[in-house]
């Protein structure tokens, strides 16, 4: 009966957070995870099982992807095992009803953070450790992107262009862009965006579009960085929008980068809206009120 009572307790103290599973004595919760206040939240699912034996033979936690670390999934499900570890050891010869219906809420309060530990302050102590074992690996490429960014700046008076964050069901959309004279910039300058601050890096994907007419010359190309068909949607802005003034004669250049914040949860078709939107916003920063 110690399942069954523990599953009625969980029912009537988190009727919004537990989800039964088809199988006995199983059931799955959502915790939303944020790193800080500028990056979008992340949707975790976590699957906890009593099994038989349950509450002396412990229970069975597993973490569903969400947080975009396996360190950080590790580090999690470590910290359960512990805390399960703990809470059966100090029950040991405790009251019946104690042991039945506390070992799993206990849990799911720790999840929460309401007992220590909890899933941010686990996944922020993954981030900070692997951010300061990245750091030493990423000096010299930034060094370097950045070298060639002030030497763009120096010769043309570069100036970056931003986009309002646009928010869809977690996901986060901003698009970035620059004047550029010469395509063999555009990798530096890409390494330099993605690499520039910890929430950059953080990023799901930074998808570009590049457009240079030069010397009478199209110098063109585009990158999805893993979101299929982003990058041709990007180039296929800048072509709608620059290919006017080219016709007339002028010679200009634009590099458009969207970076994404993935929320967790898919949005189809509606992405390249977005996508869409954050690029336009910032051309038309870039030449109607920059300049050209």
């Amino acid at each position: 009966m110690a399942r069954e009572s523990s599953m009625e307790v969980l029912e009537a103290m988190y009727p919004e957070l537990v989800r039964k599973s088809s199988e006995n004595f199983s059931f799955s919760l959502n915790l939303e995870v944020c790193n800080n206040e500028y990056s979008p939240k992340l949707s975790i699912s976590v699957n906890i099982t009593l099994p038989d034996g349950y509450p002396g033979a412990g229970l069975s936690c597993t973490i569903y992807g969400g947080l975009g670390s396996k360190a950080a999934e590790q580090r999690l499900s470590q910290a359960v095992r512990k805390f399960v570890s703990e809470r059966v050891g100090d029950k040991d010869g405790g009251g019946e009803e104690d042991v039945d219906d506390m070992l799993v809420v206990d849990v799911i309060a720790f999840l929460r953070g309401e007992e220590g530990g909890g899933v941010e302050d686990i996944y922020r102590d993954v981030l900070r450790s692997e951010e300061e074992r990245k750091g030493g690996e990423d000096t010299e490429v930034m060094l370097s992107a950045a070298v060639a960014l002030a030497a763009a700046a120096a010769e043309q008076e570069v100036e970056w262009f931003h986009s309002e964050q646009i928010v869809s069901k977690g996901s986060v959309f901003v698009a970035s862009g620059i004047k550029i004279r010469d395509a063999q910039d555009v990798v530096p300058l890409v390494e330099f965006h993605s690499k520039k601050d910890s929430r950059h890096r953080k990023a799901t994907h930074h998808m570009y579009a590049y457009r240079i007419l030069m010397g009478g010359v199209l110098y063109h190309d585009n990158s999805d960085d893993g979101e299929d068909g982003a990058g041709r949607k990007i180039a296929e802005l800048l072509n709608n929008m620059m290919k006017a003034g080219e016709e007339q004669g002028e010679e200009r250049g634009v590099l458009m980068i969207v970076s994404r914040w993935y929320g967790g949860v898919k949005l189809g078709p509606k992405r390249f809206a977005h996508i869409a939107n954050a690029a336009r916003e910032v051309m038309c920063k870039m030449f109607e009120l920059g300049g050209k």
